[in-house]
């Protein structure tokens, strides 16, 4: 310990008391310093010089890539670091508990998912520097979504670059997906399509569904090649993902028969290949081909018992469906079931003809107790999503909205 009074660049904390000075012999590297610590660390010659309050106990170490360190005062025979004072430290760097760098990835992942972001983005840099694919993709979506820093497309295109050459499939897909999207554009005037076909086909090549998935989407839209686009479809199926096979029915779907250059009935039937497959576990898959049977398409019959069951199946598994399912049991007179599932669709809150329909026939006691009060609150609720049969109903009624 020596006296600080000499020292010029004295500092006060707070209180107006000059700090002590402590000063710790390391190699320099990027190290933080936690404690009651006055304004900014200071590296000269080989050591960190750290300003701290008098009476302070402890001070806490994070050195790069390594646990940290309580450095408790008291167990120098010090019970507060005293004003004015200089205290020397040398840490011996072979008692430092160094981290792998999938360590380091595992707590920046948990800090992540914690929101603490400055450790996250911390222990993943060190553990991405150090070549852990894992940190570099997770740090490659931190600067692309900007959790905790402002959002950087640049060291997310550098990071999920250097994660996709380490083979992890996930960066491959994200940047494919922002190539596809417009979001990056390929450095060398490479097409963005062909630049996504290529990273796509990395997780291809490892029987990865989603990419598989996108290639199908590809092979469909861009490269016109329909067999090449149900044959990476085929595979994309291959683990049964319900969504998956539903979203390549949706894209046959959205898709015009021109396009695919097949008839409006091929192409229907394509359509109710894929959303049949997916059916089993997807609502939206039983909700389409409950609207598909209901209705009927060029190629595909119109079957409303079948169509019941898809839809039933739909709303079983919290999908939609109530007002079809409706109608057909208005359509067969069964007055009760039709105002219960109008009214079930009216409940998921989204759709202002379900909630339009429950209103008239709470009115008019359609399947249901009359109850005016209750159907006028449903013609509002109707009313409010812009629904302009309430408002013409209400208006009726001479009641005010």
């Amino acid at each position: 310990m020596t006296d600080i009074m000499e020292y010029k660049n004295q500092r006060k904390d707070a209180n107006g008391s000059i700090c002590a000075v402590i000063r710790i012999f390391m190699p320099k590297k990027e190290t933080f310093f936690e404690g009651n610590v006055i304004g900014d660390v200071e590296y000269r010659n080989g050591e960190y010089w750290i300003y701290l309050s008098p009476g302070s106990k402890f001070i806490r170490i994070k050195y790069e890539g390594c646990d940290p360190v309580l450095v408790n005062f008291t167990n120098y025979g010090v019970k507060g670091v005293n004003a004015k004072t200089f205290y020397d430290i040398k840490i011996d760097l072979s008692k430092l508990v160094a981290i792998t760098p999938e360590e380091a990835y595992q707590k920046g992942y948990k800090a992540l998912h914690e929101k603490d972001y400055a450790s996250a983005i911390k222990n993943l840099t060190y553990s991405a520097n150090s070549g852990f694919g894992n940190a570099q993709y997770q740090l490659g979506l931190i600067y692309l979504e900007g959790k905790g820093i402002p959002k950087d497309i640049v060291l997310a295109e550098k990071w999920l670059e250097l994660a996709s050459n380490n083979g992890i499939i996930q960066a491959s897909n994200k940047l494919g997906d922002l190539y596809l999207d417009g979001n990056l554009k390929p450095k060398d005037n490479e097409h963005p399509y062909s630049k996504a076909t290529r990273l796509y086909y990395r997780g291809a090549k490892k029987g990865d569904s989603y990419s598989h998935f996108k290639l199908g989407w590809l092979c469909l839209v861009f490269y016109k090649n329909i067999k090449n686009a149900e044959d990476h479809y085929e595979k994309a199926s291959l683990n049964h993902d319900y969504e998956l096979m539903y979203k390549i029915g949706y894209t046959y779907d959205g898709t015009s028969a021109s396009t695919l250059n097949l008839s409006e009935a091929i192409k229907n039937n394509i359509v109710k290949k894929w959303y049949e497959r997916a059916s089993p576990g997807s609502a939206a898959a039983s909700f389409k081909l409950g609207e598909m049977f209901y209705s009927g398409r060029e190629g595909i019959p119109m079957d409303k018992s079948l169509a019941e069951t898809y839809l039933l199946r739909s709303i079983e598994k919290g999908g939609k469906g109530g007002v079809i399912v409706g109608n057909i049991y208005r359509e067969k007179k069964e007055y009760e079931k039709a105002f219960y599932y109008y009214k079930k669709e009216a409940e998921r809150g989204d759709n202002s003809w379900a909630m339009f329909l429950t209103g008239e026939w709470y009115i008019n006691g359609w399947g249901t107790p009359r109850n005016r009060q209750e159907g006028i609150r449903w013609l509002k609720k109707s009313a409010s999503m812009g629904r302009s049969d309430a408002l013409k109903k209400l208006k009726e009624m001479n009641v005010a909205y």
